[in-house]
C-alpha cells in the first residue's frame, strides 16, 4: 500500500516536471519564432547598414586628414616634392 503512494507521489511529479518542461519549450519557441520575423531582420539590416555606412565615413576622413598633415609637413621638408 505505501509503495502504491509512493509511486503515485513519483508520476505526480514527474508529470509536473514534464508539463513545466513543456512549458518551457513552448516559450522558447514563442521567442525563437519571435526573433526571426522578417520585420524585425529588415530593420536589423538597415541599422546596421546605416551603422556601418556612417563609420566607413568616420574612418575615412580621419585617415584623410592624417594624411593630409603628412604631405603637408613633408611638402615644407626643403628638398623633397620640388
Amino acid at each position: 500500500m505505501r509503495t502504491n503512494i509512493l509511486l503515485n507521489q513519483q508520476k505526480n511529479v514527474m508529470t509536473d516536471e514534464y508539463q513545466e518542461l513543456i512549458k518551457s519549450i513552448s516559450d522558447l519557441e514563442k521567442q525563437i519564432g519571435s526573433s526571426n520575423s522578417l520585420r524585425k531582420n529588415f530593420l536589423r539590416g538597415i541599422f546596421i547598414g546605416i551603422g556601418s555606412a556612417i563609420g566607413a565615413s568616420v574612418i575615412a576622413a580621419i585617415a584623410i586628414t592624417t594624411l593630409a598633415k603628412i604631405f603637408h609637413s613633408i611638402k615644407d621638408v626643403p628638398g623633397i616634392l620640388k
